[in-house]
């Protein structure tokens, strides 16, 4: 690893990049950020670079077990916040790297992975189409192909169902709640629940037995949330 460069070191800049980019990018656990802010405050804020310590008496500083302060910092060590320069049996010699180092040295930072759980399928374009993707081309219930012209969002659960609920809004257009369908399957089941217009399609032959169980397993997998759509 190459040798540090000297940084002009501001307490108040380091614990800002620490709490508002470095906690989500490596990222640190409540242990690891303390371990972190002790060893900064005890070495750059002091005017030294590298710092000898036992793992016994960090331990009590941070009020863990020395083995629990050893983890925290080889798991610091591993993120590339710190080098473990040598260990004896008085202890460990560690040089710390200031946030903008450990910034700089990672590159820009990845934009976050969006959370499905709290989006809107219903009311973005892409959105919408990555609920028809999701189906593969075919109505949820019946089966039949699709089309980009006869295709159509339904809500598995009934909206009325859910407008009085607690957070309905959200659940009620969550991808866990939408399908894509055909025409005739959204104007059929119009309020009635998924599971009742799917015995509908079993006992009207629109769906063969195997089929029938094949969908209500699917409806399953969809209220547990294993039916993801790609963004």
């Amino acid at each position: 690893m190459k040798p540090m460069k000297p940084l002009p070191f501001d307490m108040a800049q380091a614990c800002r990049d620490v709490e508002d980019r470095l906690v989500h990018r490596l990222p640190l656990s409540l242990l690891e950020r303390a371990i972190y802010y002790h060893l900064l405050r005890h070495s750059h804020l002091d005017g030294r670079r590298r710092l000898p310590l036992s793992m016994a008496r960090l331990g009590r500083t941070a009020r863990v077990s020395g083995a629990a302060a050893r983890i925290a910092v080889h798991s610091l060590a591993q993120k590339g916040a710190l080098r473990v320069v040598a260990v004896s049996k008085r202890g460990h010699l560690l040089e710390l790297r200031l946030p903008r180092q450990i910034l700089d040295a990672r590159g820009p930072a990845e934009p976050p992975a969006p959370d499905l759980e709290t989006l809107n399928f219903f009311e973005e374009r892409a959105l919408r189409w990555a609920i028809h993707r999701r189906e593969g081309g075919r109505c949820f219930y019946c089966r039949r192909k699709l089309t980009a012209r006869n295709r159509m969002l339904d809500h598995v659960q009934p909206q009325a169902l859910l407008r009085r609920a607690r957070r309905g809004a959200l659940r009620m257009h969550s991808y866990r709640n939408l399908v894509s369908c055909c025409p005739a399957c959204n104007y059929a089941k119009r309020e009635k629940p998924a599971a009742t217009f799917l015995r509908k399609l079993y006992r009207s032959g629109h769906l063969d037995r195997e089929e029938f169980s094949e969908r209500l397993r699917a409806l399953r997998l969809l209220a547990r949330g294993k039916l993801r759509p790609v963004l």
